[in-house]
């Protein structure tokens, strides 16, 4: 696969948007992302990446171009995290486990808004996005179960109850018709996630 070049520069998407499926995945915590990415990874060899994640790592990396800016707290550039995005990408592509060129992934925690959707779609590849939801009743039950376990000073009612359950940018992908909404137990969940992706995979509608 040729080298990821500078998107700032770039007119037309670098991926092949027949070869590579890009699916960004939302979710109000307690809704099963975590979950359910997990199953996709085995189920169907998608790549996992985080950009939280991602960031991390870049900010303490010896050499990084980028650490400053993470480090400084403020809003990271949009070109940033695509690029950060894209290395990662390259890198699954670089250790063969892609076939032919072909490539699936799973994006979490990004796009913040419909302005880094768009460039996305320019510059790098057309994507889908999965969100995942839930009522507000049962996010709460759910992780207030699971701080019994986790140790997580976020699974707490304050904070569970200030959690969106919207995102802005999801009309953006409605118009396009390239958004999927899942959400109820967490059975339905896993039956509804494993339909949709063998229905991208053979190209229905999502």
């Amino acid at each position: 696969m040729a080298p990821i070049i500078d998107n700032k520069a770039r007119t037309t998407p670098v991926l092949d948007n027949g070869k590579v499926t890009i699916i960004f995945v939302l979710g109000e915590p307690g809704a099963g992302k975590g979950t359910q990415c997990s199953t996709l990874v085995d189920k169907f060899g998608f790549a996992h990446l985080s950009t939280g994640d991602l960031l991390q790592i870049e900010q303490h990396r010896e050499g990084s171009q980028y650490s400053k800016i993470i480090r400084e707290g403020t809003v990271v550039p949009v070109e940033v995290i695509i690029k950060l995005l894209e290395n990662s990408m390259q890198v699954v592509f670089d250790e063969g486990r892609s076939s032919e060129g072909r490539g699936r992934f799973l994006i979490d925690e990004f796009p913040p808004n419909i302005d880094q959707t768009i460039v996305f779609d320019r510059t790098v590849c057309k994507s889908l996005l999965v969100l995942f939801s839930t009522s507000k009743e049962v996010m709460l039950s759910r992780l207030l179960e699971r701080r019994k376990t986790s140790g997580w000073e976020d699974d707490n009612e304050d904070t569970i109850k200030g959690v969106p359950t919207q995102c802005l940018f999801i009309e953006y992908y409605t118009k396009l018709g390239q958004v999927a909404r899942i959400g109820s137990s967490v059975e339905q969940v896993h039956e509804a996630t494993n339909a949709l992706i063998r229905d991208v995979f053979t190209g229905r509608p999502v």
